[in-house]
């Protein structure tokens, strides 16, 4: 994949969930420095912050996405790029299914495709082999200008996962958020001070993060695009050229 390719998925799937789990703490910042300092200024050190804090928490948030990557596997009934390619999964019609099939025995090489009697008989041989035909897929598919839609399902899941996988954290940081901005503005209010507006504001946002990462941030949201990526990268092998050597290119 080239550079340009690699800083934009480390952008979108890694910096941008990073940016929002610590929201909170950035309008936190804000509420206090807004006390302090003309709107402006106090706007500007809460960015000042959000860059530090982001870049420090940019590894956190893929780590933590790749290890629990595998609970949502589980729940899921198995990686989606392996279940797509499943007799036994209805994500894709049975016609298109088996012409994935066709074309995978034909490009990668020394692969059989199970029969549905033969995934019902060791759906583990099976899986092993689906498997297998993912990996050969995102590796003649890791071109972002030749597939350009599989990059992009990549980089949007990799969003997601990486945004659930931090999700205990961000409703702890939340939770401190909203109540920390809440008070300042309820103490600065009775004090008369004008300022208790921004606090307010910065409280009210906080709680909708709350809402979001309770009720909208879930397993489900996350597969609603892991399923796309996987119907991309499979759907990939249609433009790929089968050679007599039984390479592809």
């Amino acid at each position: 994949m080239d550079m340009k390719a690699l800083d934009a998925y480390s952008l979108k799937a890694r910096y941008y969930p990073t940016v929002i789990v610590i929201a909170p703490l950035c309008l936190m910042i804000l509420s206090v420095a807004s006390g302090k300092w003309d709107l402006l200024k106090s706007v500007g050190v809460a960015a000042v912050s959000t860059l530090g804090l982001s870049y420090v928490m940019d590894q956190v948030g893929r780590d933590r996405g790749k290890r629990r990557e595998a609970s949502l596997f589980q729940v899921w009934g198995g990686k989606p790029t392996t279940r797509i390619l499943r007799h036994r999964d209805s994500f894709l019609n049975r016609i298109t299914r088996e012409r994935y099939h066709s074309k995978l025995a034909r490009l990668v090489e020394e692969i059989k495709m199970p029969t549905a009697k033969q995934e019902a008989e060791d759906p583990d041989a099976a899986d092993s082999i689906y498997d297998s035909c993912a990996a050969f897929l995102r590796a003649q598919t890791r071109n972002a200008k030749e597939f350009p839609l599989v990059f992009q399902e990549n980089t949007n899941y990799g969003f997601r996962r990486n945004l659930w996988g931090m999700k205990p954290a961000a409703i702890v940081i939340s939770v401190i958020g909203a109540l920390a901005c809440s008070a300042l503005a309820i103490w600065r209010f009775l004090a008369n001070n004008e300022e208790w507006l921004v606090a307010a504001i910065c409280g009210v946002v906080c709680i909708v993060l709350l809402v979001l990462w309770v009720c909208r941030f879930t397993p489900s949201w996350v597969k609603t695009t892991a399923d796309e990526y996987a119907r991309q990268l499979i759907s990939a092998c249609d433009s790929l050229k089968v050679h007599e050597q039984g390479s592809a290119k």
